[in-house]
């Protein structure tokens, strides 16, 4: 049995001291063993790099939900309706504020995001970092 699949099995390795439990469909199992044979590579290390991978992506994710946490509600609604693709004025019109209080608003979001190493500075690189997200629930526009 390969380590990859002792791994997931469950089965103890020599001295460790619990098993591993994880549900791990065979497909998943015979896509790990594809790709090592395609990269020549052990299976070993093509769990050990999809983990890191995995994990570093996870850190990501919640340094950016720590960093939309730290957001005003107002901040909040303003990043939300720039990341659906609304222009400062559409969403001045939509929250019924000046275009210069949005233009604030996002400096203060710019800034927040970068403090964590985003390098958020402008519009299209909050819309990028975001992207993954679902803001259709903030979008008044659409409401309207």
């Amino acid at each position: 049995m390969s380590f990859f699949k002792r791994f997931f099995s469950g089965k103890k390795k020599k001295g460790a001291d619990s098993a591993r439990r994880y549900n791990l469909d065979e497909t998943l199992i015979d896509i790990v063993s594809d790709m090592a044979a395609r990269q020549g590579r052990s299976e070993e290390e093509i769990v050990a790099e999809l983990m890191k991978s995995g994990l570093n992506q996870q850190g990501l994710e919640d340094r950016l939900w720590e960093c939309w946490e730290s957001l005003t509600a107002k901040e909040k609604q303003t990043t939300a309706l720039t990341c659906l693709g609304y222009t400062n004025r559409q969403i001045a019109y939509l929250l019924n504020v000046s275009p210069e209080t949005i233009k604030a608003r996002l400096r203060t979001v710019s800034y927040k995001f970068s403090l964590h190493r985003f390098q958020v500075r402008t519009k299209s690189d909050l819309r990028l970092l975001l992207e993954s997200w679902d803001f259709s629930r903030w979008d008044i526009g659409a409401q309207r």
